[in-house]
């Protein structure tokens, strides 16, 4: 019986073992750059699991050449004295938008053309984080392993987690808080020219509540800090198993505002003893992050515009990326000089990145289905239209129509995919549309292709330019002095399908002119989408045949939602604000839509005119919609003035809302969560107490503090 390709894979990876083995015995040397390059410039032949071993052989033959070229005086290439990371994902390539730099010095020059030197700034490594250890109690924990269900944090994709300040294991309630510490915050002086004052004086906790039932009792709570970094922002964290993952931003350098990503592994199999394993760092200001089959993909964003371009190549736990990680966009036009970082870490085995990507280039918006990663970036053109009709028609009212220029201002998203699989990332694609998305729900992939709904708004403008010489830089600046009182602006919406390679394949446009997109949902063949001006239009668009959707509905209400979610397949839910035909707004509401045969239509609706806000409406993890439960919980500001606050719970049965519980919370209340264990629901307050409910009769049975 012949091998399989696995076994094959398996001796391979003993000899290239073997190999390096041999190889950490030769000296450390630099290889020079130009030479590499014209090596990874050169066309391979696509590789299959009989050339691997002909691979390893190259690799100690390479091995030795190395070893030659150093002892025989090559020069080494300056850009390389620093460390990079090892590792690399796999399978990457180049197209007609982005490339791969084949080195640092080609990393340099488009910086140095795209954008241009920016001002010394001066080196420095920053601190590392190091491993530290919880200081969990010496309390019992009140049950075994539950059986019961709970509910888990509101995501957009099926089995593709998202972050969130409180998470369940249906045994322990997990929450995150942070409090403002004085004796920091008032020492402003000492962080003059920080990032911000109020962000150094944060201390983040993480505080573990035992439940059973009524029945719960805090048992751990610890500061998320080592000797070396006290200082986090904007921190969320995962729940898996016998994991708990924290991912967000920490300030390395307090004089410079220097912002990292850091991302730190706990095991919690003894919660009384909860162990940090492993912290792992990313260069730039933590974007975004999702879990999903063991393995965490975090963004951040790089902005290097303080350094100079030899010096801006990012950083992964401290050692720089190796430039054939480093993807360089054909064009970068009106963009912040920035990178944007992804990594892949395996959570169970979490000492090292298994994936580290970075494009120049920025992002405003993240969408993840179960295979692809989307970056969107939006960017503003504007183009020249003075000699057109439209613009001599304009300079028809100028005296002096020689001063003037007619321009035309639009916004364009660009559009990066990236796949991913156990812990490879890898470039797709890019491509540019018109217009913005709203959010990341505007955006869906189905069968292969890419659904979005883009809001389009071009601008007309009269402008009067002076042109004058920079004798420093030797170049010729032109400066806008004046816009006239008379800008044109037409906006619309636009709904676009893609292929895999993000090519178009069909496209709705023009839809609800002068309209502004709200919220936008996916399902099945169906996507729905809320505009607003004077009135509240739910668009329905059939996507049964992909190469030509169409507009299948269009209800028009008063008032607006602000977020839509799927409660069934046929059911669809929105929470939004209440108006009238005028365009008035007054009040909080809830929708209920029949969407069961595509086209929707209004099954119920309920209008809370005692409330004005809630996160939920740009906050989508603040809500719990749970069908099986027959419960929609969320938090909402009360219209009086005061800022109070209740938490409401309400169910959803025969085809009404109803109103089951309501807690106070206080004033300027902020980042409450539910969620439920087994009949029992907690509504949790991070920076106080949680409060359990008992879901058989709605009543509050109990309370504890966790702050």
């Amino acid at each position: 019986m012949s091998k399989k390709y696995e076994d094959i894979d398996n001796e391979n990876l003993n000899v290239a073992e073997m190999i390096r083995q041999d190889s950490t015995k030769i000296e450390k040397c630099a290889v020079d750059e130009e030479i590499i390059g014209q090596i990874r410039s050169y066309e391979k032949p696509k590789r299959n699991v009989y050339k691997v071993i002909s691979a390893v052989a190259a690799c100690a033959v390479l091995c030795v050449t190395i070893f030659a070229w150093k002892n025989i005086g090559v020069q080494t290439d300056r850009h390389l004295k620093n460390n990079y990371v090892e590792e690399t994902a796999i399978s990457l390539h180049s197209d007609k938008n982005v490339k791969l730099a084949g080195s640092y010095s080609e990393i340099e020059k488009k910086i140095n053309k795209i954008f241009g030197y920016r001002r010394k700034y001066t080196k420095a490594e920053g601190d590392v984080v190091k491993k530290s250890e919880g200081t969990a109690g010496n309390l019992e924990a009140l049950t075994d392993k539950t059986k019961n269900e709970y509910s888990q944090t509101n995501k957009q994709t099926e089995n593709v987690d998202e972050s969130d300040i409180v998470k369940t294991d249906g045994k322990y309630i997990y929450t995150l808080s942070y409090q403002m510490n004085d004796d920091i915050k008032n020492q402003s002086k000492k962080y003059e020219g920080c990032y911000d004052v109020c962000w150094i004086g944060r201390t983040y906790k993480l505080t573990v509540t035992a439940v059973d039932g009524k029945r719960m009792e805090k048992i751990s709570s610890f500061n998320i800090e080592s000797k070396e970094v006290k200082v986090f922002d904007n921190l969320e964290m995962y729940i898996s198993g016998d994991t708990l993952v924290l991912a967000g931003g920490y300030l390395t350098n307090k004089k410079e505002s220097e912002i990292s990503t850091c991302i730190l592994i706990y095991d919690i199999s003894d919660i009384k003893h909860i162990q940090l394993k492993n912290v792992n760092v990313q260069d730039g200001s933590y974007s975004n992050s999702r879990l999903t089959d063991g393995y965490l993909y975090t963004i951040s964003n790089y902005d290097f515009y303080s350094y100079y371009a030899k010096d801006c190549v990012p950083k992964i736990n401290g050692k720089k990326m190796k430039y054939d990680c480093v993807y360089l966009p054909e064009k970068i036009e009106n963009e912040w000089p920035e990178y944007t970082i992804i990594t892949a870490i395996d959570i169970h085995r979490s000492e090292k990145f298994t994936s580290q990507i970075s494009v120049l280039g920025g992002v405003n918006n993240i969408y993840v289905s179960q295979s692809n990663i989307y970056l969107l970036n939006v960017s503003c053109d504007t183009t020249d239209i003075t000699n057109t009709e439209k613009g001599k028609q304009i300079l028809e009212t100028q005296k002096d129509k020689k001063k003037y220029k007619i321009e035309k201002t639009c916004d364009y998203t660009k559009i990066l995919k990236y796949s991913y699989k156990d812990g490879k990332v890898n470039y797709v694609a890019a491509a540019n549309l018109p217009g913005w998305a709203d959010d990341q729900f505007s955006l869906d992939e189905k069968d292969g292709y890419l659904r979005i709904v883009t809001h389009i708004n071009n601008i007309t403008s009269t402008n009067l330019y002076q042109t004058h010489y920079d004798a420093k830089n030797k170049t010729k600046e032109r400066e806008l002095v004046e816009t006239l009182d008379n800008e044109e602006i037409e906006s619309w919406n636009d709904v676009y399908v893609l292929g895999n390679n993000l090519e178009q394949i069909a496209a709705i446009k023009k839809l609800a002119k002068n309209e502004d997109i709200y919220t936008a949902r996916f399902l099945g063949d169906y996507g729905y989408f809320v505009s607003f001006e004077n009135t509240d239009p739910l668009f329905t668009i059939d996507f049964s045949d992909m190469k030509h959707p169409k507009v299948a509905g269009k209800l028009k209400m008063p008032g607006f939602s602000d977020y839509l979610q799927f409660y069934r397949d046929d059911l669809l839910f929105g929470i939004g604000q209440n108006g009238d035909n005028k365009g008035n707004i007054s009040g909080l509401k809830l929708d209920m839509y029949d969407v069961e045969k595509g086209k929707a239509s209004l099954k119920t609706k309920l209008v809370l005119k005692e409330y004005d806000y809630s996160e939920a409406f740009y906050n989508y993890k603040s809500i719990l919609i749970d069908s099986k439960k027959e419960l929609i919980g969320f938090y909402a500001e009360r219209n009086s003035g005061s800022y109070d606050t209740d938490y409401l719970l309400y169910t959803y049965k025969d085809g009404r809302f109803k109103k089951v519980f309501k807690l106070s919370i206080g004033k300027y209340v902020e980042n409450l969560r539910g969620i439920y264990i087994g009949d029992y629901f907690y509504i949790v307050n991070p920076e106080r107490r949680i409060y359990a409910v008992d879901l058989t009769n709605y009543k509050k049975v109990s309370e504890v503090k966790i702050r």
